[in-house]
């Protein structure tokens, strides 16, 4: 199965082409326009303005929290919505690249930026939601406007085992996109760069922020649902039937925890190139 899925990445590699941005790169220059006195000018507030922003790469339970997220009382959730990367690229015009998108960002007015999404979001909706939660892995490289535009907002990170979820990403054909995750050694370089990333926001942006594990999401989703709850300031009790609303995302192959574990051979060179990245595998 695993060289049938490597023929597969190598044929959809070619259809879609090489992606010539180096993550690693890209992430430095995120690093450096939301650095830590960029994060001292923007702290975080509790007046609490009803939005959650969940994040994580593709395969982390976006889909799953998104299901946890969508039983509690009030809630309206956008899973892969764009508003705010279309904000973001509304506000900062034609740019050559998405480096220098990212770098141009920061200098957005933070309040242009919350009414451009609010506009966005309320176009989409009727207006009666008590909770906004927006839903998308391209929040990973823009929480730092995130915190900038909505102080109050509270943040959820899905993460995963660093194996299952590469396994996850090469053998996933995506409908566009994630060019990195169809070869073994972008995957990994690309992984190691979020990693990293994701190092650098918990870092600068400790306060509303929660990482939530997807193992714990569809072993123990009550228990999930009470960490979720305590993040947001809420009662438990605010979800209906959590543990159902999950269990009906997942594959009739059930969720996949552990099973990087019978690719291991085929996955230890990528393995060893994570732990000399500073990606912790078990």
């Amino acid at each position: 199965a695993f060289d049938i899925w490597a023929e597969g990445g190598r044929c959809r590699r070619l259809a879609l082409g090489a992606d010539p941005r180096d993550p690693r790169a890209l992430a430095e220059s995120v690093e450096t326009a939301f650095d830590a006195a960029w994060a001292g000018q923007h702290a975080a507030t509790d007046d609490g303005d009803g939005h959650v922003f969940v994040t994580g790469l593709a395969g982390s339970g976006l889909e799953q929290a998104a299901a946890l997220l969508s039983t509690l009382r009030g809630a309206n959730v956008f899973l892969d919505s764009s508003f705010l990367p279309d904000a973001v690229t509304r506000l900062v015009g034609p740019v050559p690249d998405r480096s220098t998108r990212l770098k141009a960002a920061a200098r957005i007015d933070p309040r242009t930026l919350s009414n451009a999404f609010d506009d966005a979001v309320r176009q989409a909706t009727d207006g009666s939601a008590v909770r906004m939660i927006d839903v998308s892995s391209s929040h990973v490289w823009l929480l730092g406007l995130v915190r900038a535009a909505f102080p109050a907002a509270k943040i959820v990170h899905l993460r995963r085992d660093p194996v299952d979820h590469c396994l996850d990403l090469f053998t996933t054909l995506f409908p566009r996109g994630h060019a990195w995750s169809y070869a073994l050694d972008d995957l990994a370089r690309y992984f190691a760069s979020y990693h990293r990333l994701m190092g650098h926001w918990r870092r600068n942006l400790p306060s509303n922020f929660l990482d939530l594990d997807y193992e714990l999401l569809v072993s123990d989703t009550g228990a999930a649902a009470r960490r979720v709850a305590e993040h947001l300031g809420i009662s438990e009790a605010e979800f209906r039937e959590p543990r159902e609303a999950v269990s009906r995302t997942l594959s009739v192959r059930g969720p996949g925890v552990g099973r990087g574990r019978a690719y291991e051979r085929q996955l230890a060179p990528r393995v060893a190139r994570l732990r000399a990245d500073g990606v912790p595998v078990s």
